[in-house]
């Protein structure tokens, strides 16, 4: 069962895509522009506090260089995840921690205290070569009691070389450049303890130690509050107009669009129904629309229309029935002339002529024929009519009867002479005629501005020598001229029109007149009406898939072989 699919649904839809993209591009504005917001609110704070804190800790090289010194003797690629390795781990840095100086470190930072409870004040240096960050002393908020010890690390982003824009992003690398240019601002670091994103904001501690920072990690929920409210409050007012939009437009849609069409189609399809039970006064459309819209215009056009159809039918019908008629005026005219063709072939003790005719339309101007003139001579003739279709058919029934009636005295004169008489549309024939002595076994010929002959000696086809000659029908008092030529036994004489040499391809390109002396010359053993057929299917091989586009004769005359 087929799925009717309405059109005006399908002319809906990129208004649907644009107003939805439109409704989209909208939220991501507004939601990057508050995004960028907190970042800016959130950067902003973080400094003004690092600032403050900074000169309050005082001098921290000993403990930052005694953290240095344990952390390098004892490289990890990553933090242990086993609780007792960890343990042992940490209690590498016991000395640091048993420091005066960490001590002192850590109250200065814990008087300042972190201002949220989603916040780590840290101290550390930066490796380099690892990309990390490793914690020298750290406090927290009272809501998070697993501060961070002594040599704990965590990765960090590449110092940029330029001003870092307000987009939030992660670097994987961190390049050997003064620590001096880094700025952790917009970095969101993975702390190994919590094992969740953060947002950091850092400076340096001091000149005289520039790997050493002040580090700021809060939470990024907090940092992106308000613009997580907005995603929060916006996304449902997106969906809800989008939803009414697709609403309102359906129903504008079925009402204006959808139904109006329905009706035109149930009327539509019921005319056809007529049609083809030949009943054609049906109603096509609503006789009128009360509404001049578009439908209604298109729908008023159509009743109207109905009856150019049925005039329009009707003179399909009469030209249908004359072409069937034509049809089968055609093909009797095509039976009629294929009766005027030598159905089989003409055979003797010394002698085989047969033919074959390929036509490209029912009827069509080649022609070609064979018979005794007495009891030793033997005639035949191939000719080509100008032009196609019926005016050639009636011009080559006219040629064929005189050629056959005339050639025995061997006036080709006489026939030119009569094919130019009462032929106003210059209608001209080109024809091969030979006659051949079986006593002497002497075949005289005219070629009459006809395609070349070929003579087979020696079991080899080549050129027949041939003096050109005007068609017939062209000029009343031309004098042909006669040749002649010896034949011997297994000698034979191949004719044909230029269908079989112009049989073009679907490239246009064609076999060629020169061409069929080679194809010929591959079926020279063959014998009577078995080199024609296999020569028309070198042909047909040639042309492949292209249609016939010239009617095709081939006449062989041989004498046989001797015994």
């Amino acid at each position: 069962m087929k799925r009717k699919i309405s059109i005006a649904l399908i002319a809906l839809l990129p208004t649907f895509v644009l107003i939805s993209a439109a409704e989209i591009v909208t939220y991501v504005t507004g939601y990057q522009s508050s995004r960028d917001s907190d970042y800016q609110a959130a950067v902003e704070k973080d400094q003004t506090t690092l600032g403050t804190v900074r000169y309050s800790i005082g001098s921290v090289t000993e403990v930052a260089d005694k953290t240095k010194e344990i952390y390098f003797a004892n490289p990890r690629e990553e933090l242990p995840t086993n609780q007792e390795e960890l343990n042992q781990y940490y209690a590498l840095f016991s000395d640091v921690i048993e420091m005066q100086e960490f001590e002192r470190l850590t109250n200065s930072l814990q008087a300042k205290g972190p201002d949220t409870a989603s916040e780590y004040h840290l101290v550390g240096f930066v490796d380099g070569a690892r990309a990390r960050f490793v914690v020298i002393a750290s406090v927290t908020s009272g809501s998070i009691r697993n501060y961070m010890l002594p040599g704990t690390f965590f990765s960090i982003g590449e110092p940029p070389t330029r001003a870092r824009s307000s987009s939030l992003a992660s670097s994987t690398t961190l390049s050997a450049v003064s620590y001096n240019a880094w700025s952790f601002n917009g970095v969101i670091c993975r702390d190994g303890i919590r094992n969740t994103n953060f947002f950091s904001s850092a400076i340096p501690l001091s000149a005289s130690n520039p790997d050493v920072w002040y580090m700021v990690q809060t939470d990024e929920d907090v940092v992106f509050r308000v613009s997580n409210l907005f995603r929060e409050r916006f996304l449902p007012f997106v969906f809800t107009t989008l939803g009414l939009m697709v609403l309102s437009m359906t129903a504008f849609t079925f009402f204006l669009v959808i139904r109006p069409l329905s009706r035109l189609t149930r009327f539509s399809e019921k005319y056809v129904e007529g049609l083809k039970k030949g009943e054609l006064n049906d109603t096509f459309a609503e006789s009128r629309y009360a509404f001049q819209t578009e439908y209604g215009r298109l729908n008023d056009s159509l009743y109207y229309m109905q009856d150019a159809i049925k005039d329009y039918s009707a003179s399909v019908a009469a030209s249908a029935k004359k072409e069937q008629q034509i049809a089968a005026e055609l093909g009797f005219a095509e039976r009629i002339q294929s009766a005027m063709v030598p159905s089989s072939a003409l055979t003797g003790d010394d002698f085989h002529c047969c033919g074959m005719m390929v036509p490209a339309k029912e009827v069509g101007g080649d022609f070609y024929d064979y018979f005794r003139i007495d009891d030793h001579r033997i005639g035949f003739f191939v000719g080509d009519v100008s032009g196609k279709g019926v005016p050639a058919a009636l011009f080559m029934a006219r040629a064929h009867t005189v050629a056959k009636l005339l050639l025995g005295q061997g006036d080709i004169e006489a026939i030119n002479r009569n094919l130019c008489e009462e032929n106003s549309e210059l209608i001209f024939v080109t024809a091969f005629f030979g006659v051949v002595d079986l006593k002497t076994r002497e075949l005289s010929y005219v070629n009459c501005g006809h395609e070349q002959a070929y003579i087979r000696k020696g079991g080899t086809f080549q050129v027949l020598e041939q003096v050109p000659n005007m068609p017939l029908g062209y000029v009343d008092d031309f004098e042909f001229v006669h040749q002649k030529v010896s034949l011997e036994p297994g000698d034979a004489i191949f004719v044909y029109t230029d269908g079989l040499s112009e049989a073009t391809d679907t490239n246009g390109n064609l076999f060629g007149r020169f061409g069929v002396l080679e194809p010929l010359n591959e079926c020279a053993s063959a014998r009577g009406s078995d080199l024609l057929r296999k020569m028309w299917g070198k042909a047909k091989e040639f042309v492949g898939d292209a249609p016939q586009s010239d009617d095709a004769c081939m006449v062989l005359f041989e004498l046989n072989d001797a015994k």
